[in-house]
C-alpha cells in the first residue's frame, strides 16, 4: 500500500485526478495538446511556473473537456509549469508540463 502527504485515500485521488488531464508532448517545445478524460466540464485554465506566477490564463469559452486544446508554448521560456483547472464540482486538476527549446 502506498501513503503519503495526503494519506491513502488523498494520495490516490490527487493521482486519479492528476491522470484525468494528459499533456502531450511532455516535454514540448511549440505546441502541447491538452486532453481531458475525467471531469465533465473544465473552468479557466491557468499556467504557473515555478515560483508560483500565473504565467497564462486561458478561459472556460476557449477550452471543451470534451475536445482536445492546442496551447502555443513557443514563447515561453524552458522550465517547469503547473497547469491546472477546477471542473463543475469544484475539484481541483493539476498537471505538470516541462518546456524544452
Amino acid at each position: 500500500m502506498l501513503y503519503g502527504v495526503y494519506g491513502d485515500s488523498g494520495f490516490m485521488q490527487a493521482l486519479k485526478r492528476s491522470s484525468s488531464i494528459k499533456l502531450s508532448p511532455n516535454p514540448a517545445n511549440d505546441i502541447v495538446t491538452i486532453s481531458f478524460t475525467g471531469p465533465e466540464s473544465v473552468g479557466d485554465i491557468e499556467v504557473f511556473d515555478v515560483t508560483g506566477r500565473l504565467i497564462q490564463n486561458i478561459p472556460a469559452r476557449e477550452v471543451s473537456s470534451d475536445v482536445d486544446f492546442h496551447m502555443n508554448v513557443n514563447s515561453y521560456p524552458a522550465g517547469i509549469y503547473f497547469l491546472k483547472t477546477i471542473d463543475e464540482n469544484g475539484i481541483s486538476y493539476q498537471k505538470q508540463l516541462a518546456i524544452e527549446h
